[in-house]
């Protein structure tokens, strides 16, 4: 679990800045260091700059101490690891008086390539080291706009939103697998057109998601009862052995774009006035939803990064006060089956989490 932040300064309504790290066993490093700076003549206005989460969907910016589960789910994982990315951006947010009030927007421009965490930045063989580069000239824009809102008698919460990433990749050579055609053995990875002069070396593939998110929680004699989800959608450079955004210029010089989705979606019941908490979870990320299991015979691109995954998580949280929280919480994970060596039946992957948490 993340610490909470070591360093924050509220000084005036105007200035803030917060500085926060990470400890584990991997060694120290950044987790967010940013300022934030509200119009004075404007509350509802400000800036932020600097290394922070990213604004896109509900579960990136929660809070790993008060998040239901033991992780965040595994397209976000893939997508945008770490959560983080060094940027700005500008909030918007309706004042308290207006009849909006709960309506929110957030835009900005960001790196790409997130921010390093020992032992999770790096995969071997796929990236040139463990840092993280700008290896480009170019910004990822980065909005979402959402709307949050409590019933006046406060039994009732609820709350939509809408996310959207648009940022590239960097081709580092002239292939581009972009498309896929039909081969002798079935559905095979095509490279774009370079036959009529079209150059694809220092472009950008497109780095593309569309996200949104619901939010509905009501009070009754059972206790709180919370649903909650996202779903996001999009275009997603990679390599021949996988789809995760990376933090260093791949080793492997190819581009393959695929076309994915993901999703979770929870189920949370908190047990009438007690600390105890009952957790449901399903999730699925489909890397490339072009292709289905029987494509999958690890040729011409068709390779293990092209397996759907999907999860089924039951837990239970008992807050014992507001610093500390156990945890079971049980997840059952299955892949697609497929003609694939190691992926011929569903792998023996659930994953079994027992946690103590102490916050401060």
């Amino acid at each position: 679990p993340r610490s909470t932040p070591l360093y924050s300064s509220a000084a005036s309504d105007v200035y803030k800045r917060q500085l926060q790290i990470n400890g584990t066993e991997r060694g120290l490093n950044l987790v967010e260091a940013f300022a934030k700076v509200t119009a004075p003549w404007a509350n509802s206005i400000s800036l932020t700059a600097g290394v922070m989460n990213r604004p896109f969907g509900f579960e990136i910016d929660q809070s790993s101490s008060v998040r239901e589960s033991p992780e965040r789910s595994r397209y976000t994982q893939i997508l945008m690891p770490n959560e983080r990315d060094l940027g700005a951006k500008i909030t918007y947010e309706v004042g308290k008086n207006h009849p909006l009030h709960g309506l929110r927007m957030d835009a900005g421009f960001y790196n790409g390539q997130g921010i390093a965490v020992p032992g999770t930045s790096s995969q071997t063989g796929s990236f040139v080291n463990d840092g993280v580069n700008e290896f480009d000239f170019a910004k990822d824009f980065i909005g979402r706009l959402s709307y949050y809102k409590t019933s006046p008698d406060k039994p009732i919460r609820y709350g939509l939103g809408v996310s959207h990433y648009n940022g590239g990749v960097l081709n580092q050579s002239n292939v581009y697998c972009d498309h896929l055609d039909n081969g002798p053995n079935g559905l095979v990875f095509a490279a774009a057109d370079t036959l009529h002069g079209q150059s694809f070396k220092n472009t950008a593939a497109p780095r593309m998601y569309l996200g949104s998110e619901f939010f509905l929680s009501a009070k009754s004699s059972l206790g709180t009862t919370t649903v909650r989800g996202e779903y996001i959608s999009g275009t997603q450079p990679g390599t021949v052995d996988g789809s995760r955004s990376p933090s260093s210029l791949p080793a492997q010089k190819v581009t393959y774009l695929r076309h994915f989705d993901g999703a979770y979606v929870y189920f949370i019941q908190r047990l009438g006035q007690s600390k105890h908490e009952l957790v449901m979870k399903y999730e699925w990320y489909d890397p490339n939803t072009r292709v289905s299991a029987g494509d999958l015979n690890g040729l011409n691109g068709m390779t293990r990064a092209e397996i759907k995954f999907t999860a089924f998580g039951l837990g239970y949280n008992y807050y014992h006060d507001e610093n500390v929280k156990f945890m079971v919480y049980y997840n059952v994970v299955s892949n697609e089956k497929t003609q694939i060596p190691g992926y011929f039946t569903d792998l023996k992957d659930n994953i079994l989490t027992v946690r103590m948490q102490y916050r401060f």
